[in-house]
């Protein structure tokens, strides 16, 4: 998970700009792929955080939000 640092505790979060570009991604409703740099790795708390950052991102507005449906037409 390269683009995962430690915070102070130990667990795996993003920088600001990779958090930043990972919030733009979830708006368009992109999807993204974990992969481990291990056979075994466990990939929970990537998942997790991906989660927390999925839940507190900005949501759409009136104008996006209409037109998400047609983005993959485009």
């Amino acid at each position: 998970m390269d683009c995962f640092i430690s915070n102070s505790k130990g667990f795996p979060v993003l920088s600001k700009q990779h958090t930043k570009v990972c919030r733009e991604f979830m708006k368009i409703q992109a999807r993204m792929i974990l992969s481990p740099k291990l056979p075994n790795e466990n990939l929970e708390r990537y998942y997790s955080y991906l989660t927390h950052v999925f839940a507190n991102h900005d949501k759409l507005d009136e104008e996006n939000r209409v037109e998400v449906g047609y983005r993959n037409y485009l």
